[in-house]
C-alpha cells in the first residue's frame, strides 16, 4: 500500500537515498525533485514572458567548450525535467523539504585542497576563516532558496549526512551554522537531525555506513528512511500547530 506524504522532496544524492528507501517501503513524496549536486550549483530562477518560473542551470553547464556537446545535451534534459516537476510543486502549493546545499562535504574538500595546493595544511585552517570561506560558498544557494520562499507556503531544510575527519570537524561545522543562520533569517525552518544520527561529535553513526561499498560520503537506505519519518512527524506536528491555532 502507498502513503503520498503531502509535500515536495528537493534535493542532491543524499534526497535520492531518501527517495529510494521510502519508495521501497511504500512511502512517497508527492513531487520528488532530485539531481546531483551540480545541477544546482549556480542554477537559478527565472520568470517567463507568462509570468511563470523557470528553473535554470547554470551557464557553465550550458557551455558546450567546457563540458562538450553530449554532455550539455544531457544537462539540459535533465534541467528540463527539473524545471516541470518545480512548477508543478509551485502549483499544487506544497510544503518543501530540501537538503540542496545542506551537507559541507563539497565545501570542506575545496578549502582543504585550496590550502594544500597553497603549501599549507588544510586541516589548520581556523574557524573564523572557515566561516568567511562559506559566506561566499553558499551565495548561490542562498539565491535558490530566495525563489524557493516565495513559492513555497513553508520551506525547512534538513541536513545531509555529516560524514567529516575529526580533523576537518571544525570546518564542516563552520559551514552548517553559516548556512543554517542565513537560511532562518531568509524565514526557513531547520530540522536538525545531526544528533539523532551522530554521534556527540555529530558524526555519522557507523549504524548508518552503506555496507558493503560505504563511499565516504552518504548514508545508507536505513538513515535515509528514518530521515522520511522525520519529515513525516514533523509535517504532522506542524498540520497540529495550524489546527490549534485556528481553533
Amino acid at each position: 500500500m502507498k502513503t503520498v506524504i503531502e509535500a515536495a522532496l528537493v534535493g542532491d544524492s543524499h534526497a535520492s537515498v531518501m527517495i529510494k528507501s521510502g519508495e521501497a517501503k511504500g512511502l512517497e513524496f508527492k513531487r520528488a525533485i532530485a539531481a546531483a549536486a551540480p545541477n544546482f550549483i549556480g542554477a537559478e530562477f527565472t520568470t517567463d514572458d507568462d509570468g511563470k518560473t523557470r528553473f535554470q542551470i547554470s551557464q557553465q553547464r550550458r557551455d558546450d567548450t567546457v563540458f562538450g556537446a553530449d554532455r550539455t545535451e544531457r544537462f539540459a534534459r535533465k534541467a528540463a525535467k527539473l524545471d516541470v516537476l518545480f512548477r508543478q510543486a509551485f502549483d499544487l502549493n506544497l510544503p518543501i523539504y530540501a537538503n540542496v546545499g545542506m551537507t559541507a562535504i563539497h565545501f570542506v574538500r575545496d578549502v582543504t585542497t585550496a590550502a594544500q595546493a597553497n603549501g599549507q595544511d588544510g586541516t589548520l585552517i581556523s574557524a573564523r576563516i572557515a566561516r568567511a570561506a562559506a559566506e561566499d560558498y553558499i551565495a548561490g544557494y542562498l539565491r535558490f532558496y530566495r525563489t524557493l520562499v516565495h513559492k513555497a507556503p513553508m520551506v525547512t531544510c534538513v541536513f545531509g549526512p555529516t560524514r567529516f575527519l575529526p580533523e576537518n570537524r571544525h570546518i564542516w561545522m563552520a559551514h552548517d551554522r553559516v548556512i543554517s543562520e542565513h537560511l532562518t533569517g531568509m524565514g526557513i525552518r531547520i530540522l536538525d537531525l545531526r544528533e539523532q544520527f551522530g554521534d556527540d561529535q555529530l558524526l555519522l553513526d557507523r549504524r548508518y555506513y552503506k555496507d558493503p561499498g560505504d563511499d565516504l560520503v552518504h548514508a545508507n537506505d536505513q538513515w535515509g528512511l528514518e530521515v522520511i519519518e522525520a519529515i513525516r512527524t514533523d509535517l504532522a506536528r506542524m498540520a497540529d500547530s495550524a489546527m490549534a491555532f485556528q481553533d
